[in-house]
């Protein structure tokens, strides 16, 4: 367990990191590194989103999550199950676990049952970045598979910090469009799927959009050794 003024310094990490103008990935690599110094994060999840739709726009995603994406996806927004981003993102509460959205009873969640364990992950910490009433991206921080999950000590750090980590996110995904307004009367951007979840059809003006997105190309997602994926 961190000191008090461990604590402090991690959070003074995260709270710096939010007002400092960073990158998308560069304020991923930052408040990811604060949180692993509050708390036990054996993998992790961070994404931006489109407040409009609540739609992942680009993601981090650590091993053994990457190989999982498909599955991942398909419990999103195929599936019902508990803690699900969307409904995070206009909850009263954004941030949650899985031991508590269970009542500890993992078994309850298919996330759990079909991908989770399977990839010898437990308890998960999921938050909403939401600030003034928009949401700009998702966190799930994820532990092995033990007994010991998230304390309610660690979702109350995670919701004290998530608005200025949505700011910051923010602030990163706009201005990193900021020449987006090329676009403008181009008609909508449509992206058509293949069942490996690679474009097989892509407009003109999603074309351009596909352009702003980190990690994204029109013909697929883009790999990197920091594995960008469009899932947890």
């Amino acid at each position: 367990m961190p000191t008090r003024d461990g604590e402090q310094r991690a959070e003074q990490t995260v709270l710096r990191a939010s007002t400092a103008g960073l990158g998308v990935a560069p304020l991923q690599k930052e408040v990811l590194g604060a949180l692993r110094r509050l708390m036990t994060v054996d993998a992790a999840f961070f994404a931006t989103a489109d407040p409009e739709t609540l739609l992942f726009t680009s993601a981090y995603a650590e091993e053994p999550l990457t190989a999982a994406t498909p599955q991942f996806l398909d419990n999103e927004f195929g599936a019902g199950d508990v803690n699900r981003f969307a409904a995070l993102a206009t909850s009263s509460t954004p941030v949650a676990t899985l031991d508590a959205a269970t009542h500890a009873d993992r078994w309850a969640s298919a996330r759990y049952r079909d991908i989770m364990r399977p990839l010898g992950l437990g308890d998960e910490l999921r938050a909403a970045l939401v600030t003034g009433g928009a949401c700009w991206g998702y966190l799930c921080l994820h532990r092995s598979d033990s007994a010991l999950g998230f304390t309610p000590a660690d979702a109350a750090i995670v919701a004290r910090l998530a608005p200025h980590v949505a700011v910051a996110v923010r602030s990163a995904v706009l201005d990193a469009g900021q020449d987006r307004s090329a676009t403008e009367g181009q008609g909508p951007g449509v992206v058509l799927l293949g069942d490996d979840l690679h474009p097989v059809a892509v407009t003109p003006a999603a074309r351009r959009l596909l352009d702003l997105i980190p990690g994204v190309t029109a013909t697929g997602w883009r790999s990197s050794p920091r594995r960008t994926t469009p899932g947890p």
